[in-house]
This record gives C-alpha cells, sequence and structure tokens, in this order.
C-alpha cells in the first residue's frame, strides 16, 4: 500500500520528520488517544501502527478510524497504490480488465463541449491557449458539483491506454492543488504511472517535473512524476525509454520562516535521489534549478524555449 499517496489524497496531516518520528516511519496524531504531538507511527516497510502512549494498533483499525471507511472498503484501500503489471498484451488479461473496470472518470466536460469560463481563465493565465493545450492533452472540466468541483480532470495514458487520471484546482485557495482519484475510484494511482510517457521517445532527451502543468508548458519530451515522492514502477517506466540526457526540474518549494523566504531542500534531496537511482541508466543527467520561477509551469512561452535552447534540449522528431 502506498500510505502517503492514500493520505495525501484524503486530505489527512501527516509528517515524515520532526519531533517523535523516526527514521522510516510517518507521524500523525494519535486518534485513539488524547495526542498532542504525532505519537501515531505507520512503519512504511510493512504498515506498524504504533502509539508512543498508547500502543499498537492494526492498519485496519487505524484507516477505518481516519476515514470512515466500513470493513468491507478497508480491504480494498490497504491495496491502494499496489504496483500492477500494465504490460499490454494482444489480448487483455483478467488482471487488466480489472483495471479498466474499475476506472471511473468524473463526469465531465470535453473541449468539444465548450470550456467553461473559470476554467478557460485559469489556463489562460498560466500561459496557455485553452483549447490548444485541452485538445493536446485530452483535459476535461468539471464546474460545480461533486467531489471533484472547479478542477481540471488529467487523464494518465501508457502506451496510448487509459489507466487512471488526476485533478488540478483552478481556484488557489483549494487544497491540495492537485487531487488523485482513491482505490474505489481507480484500480491504480498516478504514483504507478508516468504522465505523458507516450511522447517521451526512446533514445532522446527528457525532462523530469512535478505535475503535469509543468508538462504542459514543456511539451514532447516532458514527464511528470506526480509530486516529489516518486516510485519503483515509475522509475523502471523511465527505464524503458533509455533516456539519452535525463534533465530535473522539481519545484524550488520557497517557504517563509520567522519572516523570511528561505528555500526548502526536499525538492534538491529528491532530485539527488532520482539521480543516483538513474544515473546507470543514462548518458547523462542534470539537475537543473529553475532561477525565473517557483516552477517550470509558472514559466512563459519565451523562457522555456530559451532554457531548452541553453541545454540543447532534444525532443526527437
Amino acid at each position: 500500500m502506498d500510505i502517503i499517496t492514500f493520505l495525501e489524497d484524503n486530505e489527512i496531516e501527516f509528517h515524515t520528520k520532526g519531533k517523535n518520528i523516526a527514521p522510516g516511519w510517518i507521524g500523525l496524531n494519535c486518534i485513539f488517544c488524547d495526542d498532542y504531538s504525532n505519537h501515531l507511527g505507520i512503519r512504511l516497510s510493512d504498515l506498524k501502527v504504533s502509539c508512543w502512549r498508547c500502543g499498537s494498533h492494526s492498519i485496519y483499525t487505524t484507516l477505518k478510524e481516519l476515514t470512515g471507511a466500513t470493513k468491507k472498503e478497508i480491504r480494498d484501500v490497504v491495496k491502494y497504490g499496489e504496483e500492477v503489471d500494465i504490460d499490454i498484451a494482444a489480448k487483455p488479461s483478467k488482471q487488466m480488465v480489472k483495471v479498466w473496470k474499475k476506472l471511473r472518470m468524473p463526469e465531465a466536460l470535453s473541449v468539444d463541449q465548450g470550456i467553461p469560463h473559470l476554467h478557460y481563465k485559469y489556463l489562460e493565465k498560466r500561459g496557455f491557449y485553452p483549447n490548444l493545450v485541452s485538445r493536446r492533452y485530452d483535459l476535461h472540466f468539471v464546474t460545480t458539483y461533486g467531489k471533484w468541483k472547479f478542477r481540471i480532470i488529467i487523464p494518465y495514458y501508457y502506451r496510448r491506454r487509459l489507466y487512471s487520471f488526476s485533478t488540478r484546482a483552478i481556484d488557489p485557495r483549494m487544497s491540495p492543488p492537485y487531487l488523485h482519484p482513491n482505490s474505489t475510484e481507480a484500480f491504480m494511482t498516478p504514483k504507478q504511472l508516468v504522465y505523458n510517457i507516450d511522447n517521451l521517445r526512446e533514445h532522446h532527451d527528457c525532462m523530469a517535473s512535478e505535475g503535469p502543468v509543468d508538462v504542459w508548458k514543456w511539451g514532447d519530451g516532458g514527464v511528470s512524476l506526480s509530486g516529489l515522492m516518486f516510485t519503483k514502477y515509475q522509475i523502471e517506466r523511465l527505464k524503458e525509454k533509455k533516456i539519452r540526457r535525463l534533465f530535473i526540474m522539481f519545484d524550488n518549494d520557497i517557504i517563509i520562516a520567522n519572516g523570511r523566504k528561505i528555500r526548502n531542500t526536499a525538492s534538491r534531496r529528491k532530485a539527488l535521489e532520482l539521480y543516483r537511482i538513474m544515473r546507470h541508466n543514462v548518458e547523462d543527467i542534470e539537475i537543473l534549478t529553475n532561477e525565473i520561477t517557483n516552477d517550470l509551469g509558472e514559466m512563459t512561452a519565451q523562457e522555456v524555449l530559451e532554457v531548452k535552447s541553453a541545454i540543447d534540449f532534444d525532443k526527437g522528431l
């Protein structure tokens, strides 16, 4: 189970480091006792749950208390984020049929039905031609109803087959900005896929970034790992492409501390981790620091062209 993605998708607060959190664990305020400081720990390696104040608990009971899910639903929840072999055979396997049947794409408007005004303005403000980017990446739009309201639906394809989706909020006050489907809406999470991988040509250059909006700005050759936390499955998909040169540009993560702007080192650490993992499979790797904006998706089209020219980026023909 990908417990971190599950907690993020369900907007459950947790911490990966700090007071009362041991290496290899994540910490939460305990839901079983009068906790005040992340005494409830979940071990990432085997999902063991233990509170330093009130003792051990099962992952099933913990998830039930956190989500309000039934026992039947919990059986699906603990499978959340399991790696699934999605290689496409001539005849789809029973497992593949299960993947497709469980994918419940939200009801949303297509570009042919007309991009809603607020979504149109969001894309325009981010420097895109709304109709062009929507057609190119098969974007859909939810307006004022349901879980996905005021979000852009972002399909995730692999070998031209739809496997999952994510969503992007159009209002900066909405949290989280990216919201993934839960285990009842998709058999696979975006963390098992590499966004835009089909438009990455073998033996050519790749720009790896955090979010799909970054990819829309970069274009062909750009991929998204759906956040800083990447998975073994995503690494395998990148290795399949036999990348010539890999460029990594994660968000700057500027935070405010004691009234001063400070660059969070989390993105740098994850970039270095990706560097170490991929260095034996790629001819050349370079970590790029975005000195222009906080993230790639905020750059102008001209700024992106200048970066591509500076690094001599080759996306292939």
